[in-house]
């Protein structure tokens, strides 16, 4: 299962919608039988890429859009 888009609205970051989006996330890809969830984001995304790591998903590899925009992508494989 992959997840397209992320945004959380400034006013609201830092109370923990994010980690829930990714639980909520995880927990559909479960029900729906998915092996696994990805996601990628720009190199320059810090926090994002904060947020995937604490929600156990790891870097495996870069997708290629155009000759010079890419993106890091993350997955986490989910337990049966």
């Amino acid at each position: 299962m992959v997840m397209h888009r992320v945004a959380i609205r400034k006013e609201y970051r830092g109370h923990g919608y994010g980690k829930r989006l990714f639980e909520v996330f995880e927990a559909q890809a479960k029900v729906e039988g998915y092996p696994s969830l990805r996601i990628d984001t720009h190199e320059g995304n810090a926090i994002m890429r904060h947020l995937l790591v604490e929600a156990g998903f790891v870097f495996c590899g870069r997708a290629i859009l155009t000759p010079n925009k890419d993106r890091m992508v993350f997955e986490k494989v989910l337990e049966e």
